[in-house]
């Protein structure tokens, strides 16, 4: 059984329609987790923080920022993938998620050396504000397993306060737990040459005709595509999937665009690697 710790601070909807903090001690949550159990394989540790802080107005004219961090982190991982997710979720390099939690909670909640609230709070009180106007900044780390290889995504939802909309991110991390190693597109095969493999994938693929008619009609004229390190393995290893961000290759109303690369079509344009070769195995790719 693996320890969960878990921060919670939230808002409640009275009779009066108005929303009020919940009662809560500051103190002891500044300093303490409340340690819960959770049964999890892999030596995986479940990691929950939730906050929403008023910032300025009054009953249902208030406006809140909601940070929320919902993570799953690799106990036993080693130091690089331990950093690499931390640096997703929480803006910086860490191995200790314990006390990035704490400077989270002190940082945003109780404003203590935070200057962005400071400035929200500064600001000038918007006109006709709406319930549910929030700001909001929302990261969830989840994983799938397939034998050694672990598949983290890290996804992230946010809408800053005066933006004109929100902005969705999906990350991969690939890691191989039998070698305790994050796994790099070059680990696994030769990238030379692979952005114009990519476009090759993109314009003659059938499994990539959606991608192709939410790029933009520029990337279609392009020889190459920029290769991205955002990729995630499949399930039963035939493919590699690539995952372009909004604005990378489309517009922000078609989302995240994923251009999959079959593993033997891709064999045939750049060669794996011998450790490519382990993980993707026999039969799988074309042979020299």
């Amino acid at each position: 059984m693996a320890a969960v710790a878990v921060l919670l601070s939230g808002c409640v909807n009275d009779n009066d329609g108005k929303r009020h903090k919940k009662k809560h001690d500051t103190e002891a949550s500044k300093e303490e987790f409340e340690q819960l159990e959770l049964s999890n394989k892999s030596g995986a540790l479940y990691y929950k923080f939730e906050v929403e802080e008023p910032m300025f107005g009054e009953g249902s004219t208030m406006m809140y920022g909601s940070r929320k961090y919902d993570i799953v982190w690799p106990e036993n991982g080693s130091r690089d993938l331990q950093e690499r997710l931390a640096e997703l979720a929480f803006g910086r390099k860490s191995i200790d998620p314990d006390t990035e939690g704490r400077r989270f909670l002190k940082d945003i909640v109780w404003n203590d050396g935070s200057t962005y609230f400071k400035e929200i709070q500064e600001a000038e009180m918007p006109k006709n504000l709406e319930y549910g106007e929030d700001d909001f900044d929302h990261v969830n780390i989840k994983f799938t397993q397939d034998s050694n290889l672990y598949i983290f995504e890290m996804e992230e939802s946010m809408y800053p306060y005066g933006a004109a909309h929100g902005a969705y991110a999906s990350v991969f991390v690939v890691y191989d737990a039998g070698e305790k190693r994050v796994v790099k597109l070059s680990d696994l095969i030769d990238t030379n040459g692979l952005g114009t493999t990519i476009k090759s994938a993109l314009t003659d693929l059938v499994v990539n005709k959606g991608a192709k008619e939410s790029v933009y009609s520029e990337v279609l004229h392009q020889r190459s595509i920029e290769v991205t390190e955002n990729f995630y393995i499949g399930n039963d290893r035939s493919n590699i999937t690539l995952r372009y961000l909004e604005y990378e290759i489309a517009p922000y109303c078609e989302g995240p665009t994923d251009v999959v690369m079959p593993i033997y079509w891709l064999s045939k344009h750049n060669q794996l690697t011998e450790y490519g070769k382990k993980v993707f195995g026999e039969g799988s790719y074309l042979k020299e």
